[in-house]
């Protein structure tokens, strides 16, 4: 497992990228990716996330950058193993070690590589504004 941090932004750019909002329709269908798991999300369409991220991160104005963006990725040997579920664990277990918690969450899997991974969207504004 190999997880890479990566740039932090707004929350329309982030999910607009991991939900294929901005991709090619005919290439990424709906079967080349799924959210595999949420908390404190309103809905599961693009706009809704978006909006959730957004109405999260107005909690605290000081922070410019609100929402994360984490990617992991696994060998292609481990795909049978791979199951949804076993990819949520991974991903909580990994949110609370590195002290992601009490915030929004999205969690996003792309199907469509040869490598497969996951995405972790989460607000570094707390549910507390911290």
């Amino acid at each position: 497992m190999i997880a890479k941090i990566l740039a932090k932004g707004a929350a329309a750019d982030i999910v607009g990228y991991v939900m294929r909002e901005f991709h090619d329709k005919e290439q990424f269908t709906d079967d080349t990716w799924r959210v595999i798991d949420s908390d404190g999300i309103l809905g599961n369409d693009y706009r809704r996330i978006v909006d959730s991220f957004d109405i999260g991160a107005s909690l605290n104005k000081r922070i410019s950058k609100p929402i994360g963006h984490i990617a992991v990725s696994f060998d292609k040997a481990d795909l049978p193993r791979l199951t949804d579920e076993f990819m949520v664990q991974l991903a909580k277990e990994y949110m609370e070690r590195m002290g992601i918690r009490d915030t929004q969450y999205l969690i996003v899997r792309h199907l469509e590589t040869g490598s497969p991974h996951f995405h972790i969207v989460y607000n570094r504004v707390n549910l507390h504004g911290k």
